[in-house]
């Protein structure tokens, strides 16, 4: 549950038990990382189309080992902003 306050807390060092901007070490291959992105224009002027792309990762591509699965997203699509 990735809105549960457990893993959104501030300040938190342990990238293990919820988001965290330290790095994580000794990760076991095929583990999942759950990750959050939090995209902010400090812009003095609007963004218009602005599009943010994550490439999965395929076995054999770039050293990765395993390939990643796409899971279902934790809100709906019209929970985002649209403007």
């Amino acid at each position: 549950n990735y809105t549960d306050p457990a893993i959104n807390t501030s300040n938190n060092n342990d990238p293990r038990i919820g988001f965290s901007t330290e790095s994580i070490d000794n990760i076991d291959p095929g583990k999942c990382i759950a990750y959050r992105i939090t995209a902010t224009n400090r812009a003095n002027i609007n963004i218009d189309n602005f599009v943010m792309k994550d490439v999965l990762q395929q076995k054999g591509v770039s050293n990765a080992i395993v390939t990643s699965v796409l899971t279902n997203p934790s809100s709906a699509s019209a929970d985002y902003a649209s403007d």
